[in-house]
């Protein structure tokens, strides 16, 4: 949860919006009062240096000055930060300096790896290369392997009783899937609304393995559903306009999605009246229509009493 916040503070710095920023931090602060101490958010904000600049603008007697003095704790040598980028497009960057790969599958190797902290050979040939023969599979597993291990100092893919596990000592990983993941993955509706804005698009477009679509198509439909409850609640809370900028945002990501849809024709109802809420509802029935062969019945049935939503 800790961690999770970090990444919210560096994303309200990101915006300028300075005060949220500090609350934010405030929070982290106190859960870091609560575990006795703080390297394991140290680790964290070696991939934060936004965060870093704004802790050493702070002076020694503000409250959250102790996370930058956790920081100084480190050793400046013991860490180098990888960072993937991985929904929208696909780069790799070790200390801030792009790298490049001669084998196309680097990308998704190492992403398999990350979210596999143990796995077999055989597991990891039917998940990435099920059609493929079976000794020209492991024979490419095995050179991107070696070649993630020689571009990346301290990414470590070792085998021993059967198994393969990522070693990455030395390493401070941040991967904006995981990021993504573990903000949907909070009950806080705060956090949920930071981790939609950080969904840069689908995962690793330019790859089509089974295991990828799957990662792809859950994580798509996991920024739904947190988007619907973020938009209940500013429905409710009466901020139609954000709302209606999140329904539309939402449709990019599951454009058929009912909840979202219906969101939409209401907020839309709400902010410019029932004739715009009526035409959104004529063009979402042409899509569906064009798209899926039919109209939903929950569309039907919100164009026929599209008159009594206000």
């Amino acid at each position: 949860q800790a961690w999770v916040k970090l990444h919210v503070v560096d994303l309200w710095l990101s915006l300028g919006k300075m005060l949220e920023a500090e609350q934010i931090l405030a929070q982290v602060t106190d859960l870091r009062h609560q575990v006795g101490g703080g390297g394991f958010l140290a680790l964290e904000l070696r991939g934060l240096p936004r965060v870093l600049e704004y802790l050493e603008s702070l002076t020694s007697r503000q409250y959250s000055h102790i996370l930058l003095e956790d920081w100084r704790g480190l050793s400046p040598n013991s860490l180098r930060h990888l960072r993937l980028q991985t929904l929208g497009k696909e780069q790799f960057w070790l200390d801030g300096q792009e790298l490049s790969f001669d084998l196309s599958r680097c990308m998704e190797l190492a992403c398999y790896f990350l979210s596999h902290p143990t796995f077999t050979l055989k597991e990891a040939l039917l998940d990435l290369f099920p059609d493929e023969d079976p000794s020209r599979a492991r024979n490419y597993f095995h050179q991107v392997r070696y070649e993630l291990e020689r571009v990346i100092p301290g990414f470590n893919v070792k085998f021993g009783a059967g198994h393969y596990t990522l070693l990455s000592e030395h390493l401070r990983i941040t991967w904006d899937y995981d990021t993504v993941l573990r903000g949907l993955r909070s009950n806080d509706a705060h956090i949920n609304s930071v981790a939609i804005t950080a969904y840069g698009g689908p995962f690793l477009t330019n790859f089509e393995s089974d295991w990828v679509q799957n990662q792809r198509d859950d994580l798509a439909k996991m920024v739904a559903r947190a988007g619907v409850r973020v938009l209940q609640t500013k429905f409710q809370e009466g901020d139609y306009l954000n709302c209606l900028r999140l329904a539309s945002e939402l449709l990019e990501v599951e454009p058929y999605n009912p909840e979202i849809n219906d969101m939409l024709v209401k907020t839309s109802a709400k902010l410019e009246g029932d004739l715009t809420a009526r035409r959104i509802l004529v063009r979402l029935c042409q899509r569906f229509l064009r798209d899926l062969g039919e109209v939903p019945e929950y569309l039907i049935q919100l164009r026929d009493h599209i008159v009594n939503l206000n």
